[in-house]
């Protein structure tokens, strides 16, 4: 994934029906659809076996019938439209007037997963107005795993292509439906500045699905419509926040992170320290938003550095951040250890207080920080895990999190389901630990005041778990 323009790989953090930031066996990620998506070929179907209520978005006032709308980042609006349509009375226009790519948004409908379904085809009929990226997405979740897969890309094809606009086209693409999955999540999402309007949404069971070569509409003459610029704000925008320095340790290029050094001079403790490890891909693309977590989030006197995943395998299925009793395919070391060299590295150049060193972890980084923290001899004092899972038997014997603290961010509309964020309060409490459940309205992803919550439990975390 991207921040600026091009094709960034799934990232799951935000936006109705949003695995975000999540990604399979609640850490893998798939999603490696080309514009113009996969192609079925000459397999008919007929409207009739659409899965989805509303497909035409005909019914419903400023938000559509039956589809899940979570509360948009400033500068996103969706909503009903009955004035641009390709037939009918209906369409979902989604529009972003400011430059970023961070967190998307979108609407969302979920599935009950029929056993029989072995692939889904997703189309859309679709028009755009200097788009940069829209992306239809299949998600899936069951038995706390999770993953999803762009079936269809909407967008510029590569860093410095023009946006797209284009009258109404069709996109198709197919995706495998895996074996565990429960539910099936048909999304919409909005990722970077432009409009686009959607109808007629048909999704439908297939087998024998093929991928076809990329295709994609020309881009209609820069003397497109533009999009208005976002009004002004006393917060700065994603792409603002400084960024950080790209550091590789000892010279390991799976060693990597992003630092984010505080200014002014350091405090006579030392610098307290935050570990980041994003949920998706967990790749350095969500650098901007951990950039505006260490501008806009942090309490004073801290710094912020944000792991970057190493890639053990192209597989679609990997574990993005394995550890030790989870580890993944050619790993050559686990997460854990990453997080020890990344604390090991900035004390090399800062001096840091040993009582507040925490780690951050959402989706996909859940469980590795669970098992920093928990491990026997860490240095970590403290863990706040957002909208992830709690897997014990998977962690290190979770009396060494005894004395430790763990703020819990879950919202109960979390396709993830409210009993793994309990029990890991339950088991950890009864361990010896602090912990703090805390709900959120929206569903799987950062909603609202994103910046205000992550404050908020590291505020907690420093009063409950700093030495």
């Amino acid at each position: 994934m991207r921040i600026n323009p091009g094709r960034p790989g799934p990232g799951r953090l935000s936006g109705a029906g949003v695995p975000k930031g999540c990604d399979a066996m609640h850490a893998r990620t798939t999603g490696r659809v080309a514009a113009g998506a996969l192609f079925l070929g000459a397999l008919a179907h007929a409207q009739s076996d659409n899965l989805l209520t509303n497909p035409g978005f005909e019914d419903g006032t400023r938000a559509p019938d039956a589809w899940t709308i979570a509360e948009a980042p400033r500068g996103v609006a969706i909503r009903r439209d009955n004035r641009i349509t390709n037939d009918g009375r209906g369409s979902l226009k989604l529009s972003k007037s400011v430059n970023s790519y961070f967190p998307p948004a979108g609407a969302a409908q979920t599935l009950e997963r029929d056993p029989s379904w072995r692939a889904i085809r997703l189309e859309a009929d679709v028009r755009t107005v200097r788009a940069t990226k829209l992306v239809l997405d299949v998600q899936f979740a069951g038995d706390g795993q999770e993953a999803h897969e762009w079936a269809a890309y909407i967008g510029a094809e590569q860093e410095g292509d023009p946006p797209v606009t284009h009258d109404w086209t069709r996109y198709s693409g197919v995706v495998q439906v895996p074996d565990w999955a429960r539910t099936v999540t048909i999304a919409v999402q909005i990722w970077g500045p432009g409009s686009a309007w959607v109808d007629n949404i048909h999704a439908s069971p297939v087998e024998g699905a093929e991928p076809a070569p990329d295709q994609a509409p020309d881009a209609a003459p820069d003397s497109a419509p533009t999009i208005p610029a976002a009004a002004p704000d006393d917060e700065p925008e994603i792409a603002d926040a400084p960024p950080g320095e790209d550091i590789t340790i000892a010279g390991d290029a799976n060693k990597r992170y992003i630092l984010h050094n505080p200014a002014g001079e350091a405090p006579a403790g030392g610098y307290k320290l935050l570990v980041v490890l994003p949920g998706g891909d967990g790749s350095a693309d969500f650098a901007p938003f951990v950039a505006n977590v260490a501008a806009r989030a942090m309490p004073e006197g801290y710094i912020v550095a944000q792991g970057v995943a190493p890639v053990w395998t192209d597989s679609p299925d990997r574990i993005v951040w394995p550890t030790k009793n989870l580890p993944g395919e050619n790993m050559l070391f686990p997460t854990e250890q990453l997080v020890e060299d990344i604390i090991r590295d900035v004390r090399g150049r800062h001096a840091l207080d040993a009582g507040n060193i925490y780690v951050l972890g959402w989706s996909s980084g859940g469980p590795a920080s669970y098992a920093s923290t928990i491990r026997a001899g860490s240095p970590v004092r403290g863990a706040f895990v957002a909208m992830s899972v709690f897997k014990p038997e998977m962690l290190p014997a979770l009396g060494g999190a005894a004395g430790k603290g763990f703020y819990i961010l879950h919202s109960p509309t979390d396709f993830i389901p409210m009993r793994f964020p309990e029990d890991a309060r339950d088991r950890l409490t009864r361990s010896g630990a602090r912990t703090n459940l805390v709900p959120y309205e929206g569903g799987h992803g950062w909603h609202g005041d994103a910046f205000g919550m992550i404050r908020a439990g590291v505020e907690w975390l420093e009063k409950n778990a700093g030495g």
